[in-house]
């Protein structure tokens, strides 16, 4: 798994101070955040500033926020057990936890809301208009272990991200054009599936797999072994029909010249002819029988 980037000092107190200026209904539940809006506001309003932070998407600041959460939370329950136990000396030290001080200014501010809401009985209702420029996802969001949290100077890496309800987020579809209040009725396209996730690799899977390599081993042994004989025994009834054939060839070679032998001996017992014509015929019906013995080999070639 690819390490993500990590974010700057800079690029983390402009997302908190974005959280505070702009996100805290989003915080204190006056505005639900179930499909992700307040990561894509934090989104738009980084690429409006132009800061560090401009190429952060909404994915990546819902991971950042969230493991700042964890962070303070984890820092502060701390905090309120070496409180609680003080004189314990089994008690470890405490890591400081990076804009701890931010984060609590931030949550003293939503708790001071909610209070106040509580208190009224009406609390503030405010609708969110669409923000043009804004990226949207099809799939939905899939937590990854080994996120970055800076919870102290060294910037320590927690493998845990905790979520809550109304954090956990469902990305629309884009909308094209100009977002207006009358956009968000339309309706959407239905989401793409989810890809098939891969089983988890087990001794009882391994085993499975083993065995259905060793069957798949022995049907390919025996294809090829079948394969290799009908291959052996298509050739070697090539080889006795070139054999049967050459010695047809043969036998009809030595036929013509005892035909011809027979007859110079004919012609020599009658006087027809000498033994030094005879020899000279037998040598041009030899090199004439290599002629045509070649050309055939050729043409079974």
């Amino acid at each position: 798994m690819t390490k993500r980037n990590a974010w700057s000092r800079a690029e983390t107190a402009e997302l908190l101070d974005i959280i505070r200026t702009s996100c805290v209904s989003f915080l204190d539940g006056t505005i639900n955040n179930r499909k992700g809006q307040m990561y894509r506001q934090i989104e738009y309003e980084m690429q409006r500033r132009g800061g560090t932070g401009a190429n952060r998407d909404a994915r990546q600041i819902e991971h950042k926020w969230k493991n700042l959460k964890f962070g303070y939370e984890r820092y502060k329950s701390e905090l309120e057990q070496h409180a609680a136990n003080d004189s314990k000396s089994w008690l470890s030290t405490l890591k400081p936890c990076e804009f701890y001080t931010e984060l609590e200014e931030l949550f003293s501010v939503v708790e001071q809301r909610t209070a106040t809401a509580v208190v009224s009985g009406s609390p503030e209702v405010e609708t969110i208009v669409g923000i043009e420029g804004v990226t949207y996802y099809d799939e939905e969001f899939v937590t990854e272990e080994g996120q970055e949290l800076a919870v102290d100077d060294d910037t320590v890496v927690i493998e845990e991200i905790v979520y809550d309800s109304q954090d956990a987020i469902e990305f629309e579809e884009p909308v094209p054009g100009p977002s207006t209040s009358k956009a968000s009725s339309a309706p959407l396209q239905p989401a793409q599936p989810a890809a098939p996730k891969r089983k988890k690799l087990t001794a009882e899977n391994m085993d499975g797999l083993l065995l259905r390599i060793c069957e798949m081993q022995k049907q390919h042994n025996d294809t090829f072994n079948r394969n290799q004989m009908e291959y052996i025994e298509n050739e070697f009834e090539t080889f006795r029909e070139r054999e049967r054939e050459h010695l047809l060839q043969l036998k009809l070679d030595l036929e013509v010249l005892k035909q011809k032998f027979l007859a110079r001996i004919q012609k020599i017992a009658i006087g027809e002819g000498g033994p030094n014509e005879a020899v000279e015929e037998t040598v041009v019906g030899h090199e004439a029988k290599r002629r045509r013995v070649g050309t055939g080999a050729g043409r079974r070639k």
